[in-house]
């Protein structure tokens, strides 16, 4: 397909002033940019509109349901163009076949569970099983995969021959073309591990130019420890910290933010390589089992329905979940139940709890918040998903300003979803940027594109230049907003009429064409 893009106020993701030119793109990659073009195969008037690369999310739980949804219309609708694959340690390879059952209820209140066939055991065979999606697709090695494939779900450190088959099956996997290893310090496995198999396999992650991606072992009252943790192992690794949605969690915490960003400054002026994402939201969402203690979950799914019936050890999980293990994170307490809100259920069997609090459901039952939770755990088999909310605007205010944070939707897709799912991007440059002016729209473009495609090493994405992939956006930058909200969260954006992957229309007129030409982006060393 080739086509002309007239008249666009071209931003053109470096951070750089715009400009006013055209751009052509043949074969799916930017042939020209210049002044004036003459017309070349379609014109897309782009008069007063912003023309700008395709946005890079990342941090994204697309996983599973690109297999039931590969077209992924609230993505390419904000503008997203690359996805980042196999988050907070629990991914999808590599995988063994005795394990993926448990592993698929363990995933299923997070990432849904499509009725899919797990035949798959390694990052190569998982990437061809994908159907070709609407956008480009990178992705992470699961820490927790590693884990469950040498270890299971055992709450203990590793012996030295494990560390070795974990690397091994992460050596493989980076081979094969993840671009780093994520792991989830809140959730089993991945928070059973201690520094010592951290540092291995983060080490083995740097020796092949890959990032350590997390989230870390706490985001409230004990951040400062966590962001010790983890620059410890940046430090002693080499690798390139990249931290997940970087916020600062609890009522008690909120206004800590600049001491936050400032901790980060002072850790890359001392040679960290040190990045973030974040969602422009003061809610979180993850799945309901997340609620309960880390050590709860030890031995699987199984094991963990026959604690949630015994009712001796409910005593101390409903202790451990309400008042908090030291050093631990606590969402209870940093949201409370009158600020926890489910999202997902998969079966129609508590469908008409979703979108109420978990008060308001203990309320409905006539039982205590905490058996709420455990009631709708069990019977949905895990598959539940909650929205929590935390963060303190002026939080998010701050961190979203650090030059070095990029855009993660971290958007969960099930039932009744959080609205970062479908509105982040407008989000920041509809609200953040033109109505209250926190950021320029160069500057808050160059953080979703090219400082993106930087930390991913993508060099031939995130900017306008001629030669690279035709990912591209426009938008009219009066009129670009968010229309979901918790309430009703799966609407489009609006102000964004056209958006292309790798050359082809995936957004025309506002709206999905159905079209699905992403590709397969393979990490490469550098």
């Amino acid at each position: 397909m080739n086509f002309t893009i007239k008249h666009g106020t071209l931003i053109d993701g470096t951070g750089g002033p715009r400009y006013v030119a055209d751009v052509l793109v043949r074969d799916g990659k930017i042939a020209a940019v210049e002044p004036s073009l003459p017309p070349v195969g379609e014109v897309v008037d782009a008069d007063g509109m912003i023309v700008c690369p395709g946005f890079i999310d990342m941090h994204t739980h697309s996983q599973l349901v690109v297999f039931a949804d590969p077209n992924l219309p609230m993505k390419v609708a904000q503008g997203i163009t690359t996805e980042l694959f196999g988050q907070d340690g629990l991914g999808t390879f590599p995988m063994v076949a005795d394990a993926s059952a448990m592993w698929r209820t363990h995933l299923s209140g997070l990432d849904c569970n499509p009725l899919i066939d797990w035949n798959w055991r390694d990052a190569e065979q998982y990437l061809h099983r994908l159907p070709r999606p609407s956008v480009n697709v990178a992705t992470l090695v699961g820490h927790g995969n590693l884990r469950l494939c040498v270890m299971r779900m055992e709450d203990r450190s590793a012996t030295d021959d494990e560390l070795r088959q974990m690397g091994m099956l992460l050596e493989q996997s980076l081979a094969e073309g993840a671009f780093g290893m994520s792991t989830g310090l809140i959730y089993a496995p991945c928070a059973y591990a201690d520094t010592r198999e951290l540092i291995y396999l983060i080490r083995i992650v740097a020796k092949h130019g890959g990032i350590f991606v997390t989230h870390m072992r706490n985001e409230g009252d004990t951040i400062w420890s966590a962001l010790d943790e983890v620059f410890d192992l940046a430090r002693i690794s080499g690798a390139h910290l990249h931290i997940s949605h970087l916020k600062i969690a609890g009522r008690n915490n909120w206004g800590q933010g600049r001491q936050l960003v400032q901790r980060i400054e002072e850790g890359r002026a001392a040679g960290l390589k040190i990045t973030a994402d974040q969602y422009p939201y003061e809610a979180g969402s993850t799945m309901l089992a997340s609620l309960l203690p880390a050590w709860a979950h030890a031995g699987g799914v199984a094991q963990l329905r026959g604690r949630l019936r015994d009712p001796g050890v409910l005593a101390r999980i409903k202790t451990d979940m309400e008042q908090g293990i030291p050093g631990g994170r606590n969402m209870v307490r940093e949201a409370g139940y009158d600020h926890i809100v489910v999202s997902y259920t998969a079966s129609d069997r508590h469908s008409d709890v979703v979108g109420h609090t978990l008060s308001e459901i203990a309320g409905l039952w006539r039982v205590e918040p905490f058996e709420a939770v455990v009631r709708l755990l069990l019977d949905e088999d895990f598959a539940v998903g909650m929205i929590s909310f935390m963060i303190g605007e002026e939080d998010i205010r701050t961190i979203l300003r650090a030059p070095w944070r990029a855009m993660g939707t971290d958007g969960l897709l099930g039932g009744k979803p959080h609205p970062r799912a479908y509105g982040s991007c407008p989000r920041i440059l509809g609200h953040y940027v033109r109505e209250l002016g926190l950021l320029t729209l160069e500057e808050s473009i160059r953080k979703m594109t090219s400082l993106p495609a930087e930390i991913l090493h993508l060099s031939d994405r995130g900017v306008i230049q001629t030669g690279k992939a035709a990912d591209l956006v426009i938008f009219d930058p009066q009129t670009i907003r968010d229309r979901s909200s918790y309430e009703d969260p799966r609407q489009y954006p609006e102000g964004i009429p056209y958006v292309f992957v790798n050359g082809r229309t995936v957004i025309a007129s506002g709206r999905p064409t159905g079209e699905c030409p992403g590709q397969l982006l393979w990490h490469r060393e550098v």
